[in-house]
């Protein structure tokens, strides 16, 4: 037999041999850190050629890798702090019982906006963070602590590595049940450390940071904790800096100067010189003024890059990261991609409607729980500006909008001129219902009024008075999560007046008491905001009948200016 047969032979043997079935631990090591798999039997040798398309376990980032990330990729910062710095970047309002800005005094003294945006950075950050809140005079801090009111000294932001759950809630009824009930607390401060010792949760707001399955395992020192951002984006980040910097590598390759040299021939041999030699020769002929002097047929030139595709791929990595958390790309990168429009509208309301749930679903329940401590319970409202406030062209177009609106009701005999001259007279600009009110909420035969039937004496709702109250019952039902203001008195005074032809005595006096607040709603007035359903006391002033049907009940009931 031959070598050659020995060879075929072996070669036989080894493709009709199966592969022996891979135990546990050759699985877990073709599954490399890398994602990527080595088969000796499939000739897929150094690990290049076939990839393991199942996610792999994730490798927990250590919280020195998180500060560094964080640190070091910019667009990394952007998505662990910038909807909590755009969100409170305008600060909020309270008011209570009809006072507006009720807590400005409690705000200032606790400086609350930056504790919140340090506390909500902090559990984007490291995955969950707490706010302590120290309390005058209390020496046990294990114990729950009462209900209100307490004089609060300051409030501490507390990150993931500072405190450590200790005591759990076991009891099924409980609504924090699972959750810890006492935090064992060491702040480490520059190079220094404090233990303050164990704290009870009734002292502390937690603060998540994003959802993790209730069934993934985490390292034990991140034990009842969140996700952190970094956590949840650092792969997706580093792809995209990866194909960043091979596009900025390949653009280089290709950017490079080429040089042809001839054949050239040694002066003294007579033979044809080695290519070191040629570039030493090519070298020697550059002068003093960085001429390059070419010899008979010698070229030298660059090539221009054209990295077709590129852009493509790397906005693909940027969609890739705005993905999972809805990020829109103006805001992400800072201005509107390529196919989108100007200013990328549609993205604006995108990140607006993300920074409004992180107000409502965080920053709120951060705010209620401290005034509730600080001032005992209450019914308060917090008041947010609106992310994006409109520009002077947008506020010029918007009263534009309001005066061609106003044309189009003084032809349809909705208004009179006198009245829509008196919109745009001195300060106080009055409610301008839209067209688009007028039908859009049903409008039945009029209903017998309970004040009515108690008292003689009934009056026609003027038709300006029914337009504001219809405005505020469309706002409720077009923005049910923003709207606010009123209470259910309110509403049913409003309901009234859009759907009644004649109100009684009663309530007439009662919409010309509310006159009371008119200062509340100047004040809202001049704040000119995009979303006036969001000031309370707009919404509150259109509807028990706005300006006009507030004055008409005070002339009814002769009521001064006090």
């Amino acid at each position: 037999m031959s070598i050659l047969d020995d060879v075929l032979d072996a070669i036989r043997s080894r493709l009709l041999t199966p592969a022996p079935a891979p135990t546990q631990q050759t699985a877990d090591s073709m599954r490399s850190t890398g994602g990527t798999t080595w088969n000796p039997w499939s000739g897929a040798t150094g690990g290049a050629k076939v990839t393991d398309t199942r996610p792999a376990l994730p490798a927990w980032l250590s919280a020195d890798e998180i500060d560094w990330l964080v640190t070091s990729d910019g667009l990394a910062r952007r998505v662990t702090y910038g909807p909590v710095e755009d969100a409170m970047g305008r600060g909020w309002r309270v008011d209570e019982d009809g006072e507006r800005d009720v807590t400005r005094d409690l705000d200032a003294r606790l400086d609350l906006e930056g504790r919140i945006t340090e506390v909500g950075t902090s559990a984007r950050q490291y995955g969950g963070a707490w706010l302590w809140m120290v309390v005058e005079g209390d020496d046990d801090l294990t114990e729950p602590l009462g209900e209100g009111p307490h004089e609060i000294a300051a409030v501490h932001v507390i990150d993931q590595r500072e405190a450590r759950p200790y005591g759990w809630d076991d009891d099924p009824a409980s609504g924090r049940f699972t959750r810890p009930t006492i935090m064992d607390i060491s702040l480490r401060r520059e190079d220094a450390s404090y233990s303050v010792g164990l704290v009870h949760t009734s002292r502390l707001i937690y603060v998540p940071g994003l959802p993790m399955s209730r069934s993934q395992t985490s390292p034990p020192e991140r034990r009842g904790y969140d996700l952190s951002v970094p956590q949840a984006y650092w792969e997706a980040v580093r792809d995209l800096s990866l194909t960043q910097g091979a596009g900025a590598a390949l653009a280089v390759e290709k950017s490079m100067p080429w040089v042809r040299l001839t054949a050239k021939r040694d002066a003294q041999t007579g033979q044809p010189a080695d290519f070191r030699g040629a570039i030493r020769s090519w070298a020697r002929m550059r002068s003093s003024w960085g001429v390059t002097v070419l010899g008979e047929g010698d070229e030298v030139g660059r090539t221009d890059a054209a990295l077709t595709g590129l852009r493509e791929v790397v906005l693909s990595g940027y969609e890739r990261i705005a993905a999972i958390e809805g990020y829109p790309l103006s805001a992400l990168v800072g201005q509107a991609p390529a196919g989108l429009s100007t200013d990328d509208e549609a993205g604006r309301r995108t990140y607006a409607r993300m920074i409004g749930r992180w107000r409502r679903l965080v920053a709120d329940r951060i705010l209620r729980r401290v005034y509730e401590v600080a001032m005992g319970p209450g019914s308060r409202e917090i008041v947010w500006p609106p992310v994006d406030p409109p520009t002077e062209r947008e506020v010029a177009e918007i009263a534009k909008m309001y005066a061609e609106t106003d044309a189009v009701l003084v032809q349809s005999m909705v208004l009179d001129a006198s009245e829509a001259r008196d919109r745009w007279s001195g300060d106080d600009v009055q409610d301008r219902p839209t067209v688009g009110d007028f039908g859009e909420i049903d409008d039945p035969e009029p209903e017998p009024d309970e004040d009515a039937s108690a008292d003689a004496d009934t009056y026609a709702v003027p038709a300006s008075a029914r337009n504001n109250a219809r405005m505020a019952l469309r706002w409720r039902e077009e923005h049910p999560d923003e709207i606010r203001g009123m209470t259910e008195v309110g509403w049913r005074r409003a309901r009234q007046l859009a759907t009644e032809a004649r109100v009684g005595r009663d309530t007439v006096a009662a919409m010309s008491g509310f006159a009371r607040h008119r200062a509340s709603y100047e004040a809202a007035r001049a704040k000119d905001s995009d979303k006036p359903w969001t000031e309370a006391a707009i919404v509150a002033w259109l509807g028990w009948g706005g300006t006009s049907g507030i004055e008409w009940a005070r002339g009814i009931t002769g009521a001064s200016e006090d």
